[in-house]
């Protein structure tokens, strides 16, 4: 299917009326009480990006904002979204392409539906100040250390190697 057709679909499919774009080929709908969910258009490749805003600024301490974009850019569970920053606009966006070439609208859904559940779990992990974050992190090191003693007791073994 092709991205506007995929779109218009899921427009119609969710009862929010007809697809209709902007000027840049971008389409909105609100999802819940604070999620607004933008699909931009590309037609020449065939793709439509899905756009979030995760945090709104201004902000304060923008080394500490960058350290934590990086830092959850490079998690493992994104599945293939990425963190950004508008600076124009000062806020953190959750962005994700798909491409529409040969995905059906039963995919289409399911990957809007793991979007919304990425951007759910971003806005609540940026809703806590970092140094709240690692100061519990910090406990639940402890904690897990204390609870592994004794674990390690074969780390110095070369790879491989079994103790009977």
């Amino acid at each position: 299917m092709k991205s506007l057709e995929v779109l218009a679909q899921f427009y119609h499919e969710l009862g929010v009326g007809e697809l209709a774009l902007d000027q840049h080929g971008r389409s909105s709908i609100k999802i819940e009480s604070d999620m607004i969910l933008t699909f931009e258009l590309d037609i020449v490749r065939d793709q439509i990006e899905l756009i979030a805003i995760v945090l709104k600024g201004p902000f304060a301490d923008k080394e500490a904002l960058f350290s934590r974009l990086l830092s959850e850019n490079f998690r493992s569970n994104l599945a293939g979204a990425r963190l950004a920053l508008d600076s124009a606009q000062g806020q953190v966006l959750l962005c994700q392409t798909l491409v529409t070439e040969h995905i059906s609208h039963a995919h289409f859904e399911l990957a809007v539906a793991r979007f919304v559940s990425l951007y759910e779990g971003l806005a609540d992990i940026f809703s806590v100040p970092e140094d709240v974050r690692q100061s519990s992190l910090a406990v639940d090191n402890a904690s897990n250390a204390a609870n592994e003693s004794g674990r390690d007791d074969f780390a110095g073994m070369p790879f491989g190697m079994i103790q009977a």
